[in-house]
């Protein structure tokens, strides 16, 4: 998939955006496995208070025991989101993205998947959109790549299994409020059954 839609070359240096979840920790671990220049990116939303921290500081320690170069940056993301009237995933995601593209990689890999783009599609139907809406997530967008979009999560969970990587579980991929979590936890499984 990587060679296929030409995401990464050959010594490229790929910052990898990494919350310490099984997703970017497997997508971590295989890219640096392949060979490539990785380096991980942690963003700190200031959402989740000391066990945000915990997460960075998971991240961190994983990335030393590996030899895998580290760089961390946050934001007080409700503040922003306050002051510029945005819900928090929208303020999150801006200044995320905008933190993963400033960091100095030739490229900039997240762990977006099938079932990531299976809910982006639902979630941008239930929006309104027109049939542009319904591509979901790009492979590709300009020094940004997804190289996991060709799996599902269920397949990126064995391989972590199966390799022995490490991860956390943040408590907010559970948290109903958030509409990407009523997609995925509620009308995804329904669609699926």
């Amino acid at each position: 998939f990587i060679q296929k839609n030409k995401l990464i070359r050959a010594g490229e240096k790929v910052g990898v955006g990494v919350s310490g979840g099984v997703d970017s920790m497997s997508l971590l671990f295989l890219l640096r496995d392949l060979g490539f220049l990785v380096t991980a990116l942690h963003f700190e939303h200031g959402i989740r208070g000391e066990d945000s921290l915990a997460d960075a500081a998971f991240v961190r320690a994983a990335c030393a025991r590996e030899n895998i170069p580290f760089l961390m940056g946050g934001a007080d993301v409700p503040a922003y989101a306050r002051e510029r009237r945005m819900s928090l995933e929208a303020a999150g995601r801006l200044l995320r993205y905008g933190f993963l593209m400033g960091a100095g990689a030739d490229r900039v890999a997240t762990a977006h998947h099938m079932d990531d783009n299976a809910e982006s599609v639902l979630m941008n139907i239930a929006r309104g959109c027109g049939v542009g809406g319904l591509t979901g997530i790009d492979e590709k967008a300009g020094i940004l790549v997804r190289p996991f979009l060709c799996v599902r999560r269920a397949e990126i969970e064995a391989y972590a299994k199966e390799r022995d990587i490490p991860f956390v579980v943040d408590p907010t991929n559970f948290d109903m409020r958030y509409t990407r979590n009523r997609v995925r936890h509620g009308l995804l499984r329904e669609l699926e059954k």
